[in-house]
């Protein structure tokens, strides 16, 4: 038995559905990105509610009604909840890729700028981390895991853009990374610590983005870069 005897119920009010039979399929109908129309209407109309309602707030039988198939389909595609997710999720980090590409291609311009135009991004993408974050927390704790173990793909997609602003910005001397704060009596860092360093700030920032966007405050994301911000013109050391 399995489906909506372990899906949360809906923000309407509605009441925990019923437990059901899964369909008989051929398992690898539900290992990776699925392609097909039916599919698609599926994607189309789960990327509507977990947008709206988050992971926890939407079941496969409500994503079963909008995209007008029985939910025995949706299991015939996706093996559960969190893969239907992985695959919507799949499809909105494309789009923050070719979103950051201007980002990207134009290191030469003030690493505030580029934090503007990161942070626009960010702000729109800000349903889908938490969507990831509680699916990475369900699934881990099926798994016996951490939920921050597991990077969903839009996490990765964002976490990959900032980190790479932050080291860039770290090289010209624009952002002081956490614990790597300029300092003249200290012996150049190696390259690889000063990009750990951008790692764990990003993932810092997104998590401190998560936080505001959760208590209604995502037009507060600017705090965020001001405290990475450089205040003078000193570069890190083990950058150059």
């Amino acid at each position: 038995m399995r489906g909506g005897a372990s899906e949360a119920s809906t923000r309407g009010g509605r009441g925990r559905p019923g437990p059901m039979a899964a369909p008989t399929v051929n398992p690898g109908h539900r290992r990776g990105a699925v392609r097909t129309p039916v599919a698609a209407r599926i994607r189309e109309a789960a990327a509507e509610l977990f947008a709206r309602q988050g992971f926890r707030g939407t079941g496969l039988r409500q994503v079963a009604a909008a995209a007008g198939v029985a939910v025995g389909t949706v299991y015939a595609h996706y093996r559960d909840k969190a893969a239907l997710l992985r695959s919507v999720a799949e499809e909105q980090a494309a789009v923050i890729g070719r979103r950051l590409a201007p980002v990207h291609l134009t290191p030469g311009r003030p690493a505030a700028e580029r934090w503007a135009a990161f942070r626009d991004v960010l702000r729109d993408a800000l349903p889908w981390l938490a969507c990831e974050a509680e699916a990475g927390a369900a699934v881990a704790r099926g798994a016996g895991q951490r939920g921050e173990d597991r990077q969903g793909p839009v996490t990765a997609a964002l976490h990959q853009g900032l980190a790479r602003l932050l080291l860039e910005g770290a090289r010209r001397g624009e952002v002081e990374l956490p614990h790597l704060r300029p300092d003249a009596g200290r012996p150049a860092l190696p390259a690889a610590a000063v990009e750990a360093a951008a790692g764990d700030a990003a993932a810092a920032v997104l998590a401190a983005a998560l936080g505001l966007w959760e208590r209604g405050r995502a037009d507060d994301l600017d705090w965020l870069w001001w405290g990475l911000a450089a205040r003078g013109p000193r570069q890190h050391e083990g950058t150059r």
